[in-house]
């Protein structure tokens, strides 16, 4: 009933845009231009999930894994905690060497979101164009990186682009940034990239690991300079 083709709420296409815009002299450039997408849809046409089982998640990202994918973005969640799911994540981090990347929540206080907030899982805050926190960026333990999220322009559907805010926003920043370093060095392990990401990103907020950043703002070429020294 929900064809994985048709978007639209947008969100999806701006999320993709974010990751893999060609570069072709014009609005958006993706962080990992041209990177091969696979894309399994969630959202219904209003933009509300339509998953009815967690296992539709899960069986999401291994749909994306069987495609030969090494990164899996999860630009959405929800506040419940799944023992099967944290380890099935876990799973995919450790044995089958994808990094999955995901949103930490849009309601501006300390609740955890899920799936972004299993350990094998990169959770993503969003911050302004001044390195602050966004007023709705969840802050909590887990939140382990931040990336740009307000007022994000992107590609929509109909070859349209607009400004989008949300850790949905912020999340596919980081991803396009995993698919870079997975190009540069096809044999790095999910934990290689992840600990490149975290170990160049810039020191926001309090020193060292905060609640708010994370590792703090992540940095493309650093990451890339880390991971292939």
């Amino acid at each position: 009933d929900f064809p994985w083709y048709e978007d639209t709420c947008g969100h999806g296409a701006h999320v993709a845009g974010t990751i893999a815009a060609s570069d072709n002299n014009e609005d958006v450039v993706g962080v990992a231009p041209d990177t091969n997408l696979f894309n399994a849809r969630i959202f219904r046409e209003d933009c509300g999930v339509i998953w009815t089982l967690s296992s539709m998640v899960y069986a999401a990202a291994l749909n994306c894994r069987d495609k030969g994918a090494k990164v899996v973005n999860m630009s959405f969640g929800r506040g419940l905690y799944l023992p099967w799911e944290d380890f099935a994540f876990g799973c995919l981090y450790n044995h089958d060497n994808v990094l999955s990347v995901a949103a930490a929540g849009n309601d501006g206080d300390n609740r955890y979101s899920f799936p972004a907030s299993y350990s094998h899982v990169m959770s993503v805050g969003a911050a302004d164009s001044g390195k602050n926190r966004a007023w709705f960026s969840n802050s909590n333990s887990q939140v382990d990186i931040a990336a740009p999220g307000v007022d994000v322009m992107s590609t929509t559907p109909d070859n349209n682009y607009d400004w989008y805010s949300g850790t949905s926003m912020a999340t596919p920043h980081v991803a396009g940034v995993a698919a870079l370093l997975f190009s540069a060095k096809p044999n790095a392990t999910a934990k290689e990239v992840r600990m490149a990401i975290e170990n160049t990103a810039i020191d926001l907020g309090s020193s060292g690991k905060d609640f708010s950043f994370g590792h703090g703002m992540v940095q493309a070429k650093e990451a890339i300079d880390y991971l292939m020294a």
